[in-house]
């Protein structure tokens, strides 16, 4: 059975629409998990923490940057 022609350019429209490079909102939706992940550690580390003992807050400078970067690069390519 052939396809017809109207079948054939459709296939061609949707197999282009999928190689095209991903939209600004998709990437930051994309990034989102990874702060949102950064922020559940984040948390727990604190959560975690005894009344009056800081030295664990060594521990929440990198996932805190990781975020801050994050949002940084989102905020960029959000601009164009």
């Amino acid at each position: 059975m052939a396809s017809s022609g109207g079948r054939l350019v459709l296939d061609r429209l949707v197999d282009d629409a999928q190689q095209e490079e991903p939209d600004p909102a998709e990437l930051v939706r994309g990034r989102a998990a990874r702060v949102i992940g950064s922020l559940t550690g984040m948390l727990a580390l604190l959560k975690g923490l005894p009344l009056a003992y800081q030295r664990d807050l060594q521990e929440d400078k990198p996932p805190l940057f990781e975020a801050a970067a994050t949002l940084e690069a989102s905020l960029a390519s959000w601009q164009g």
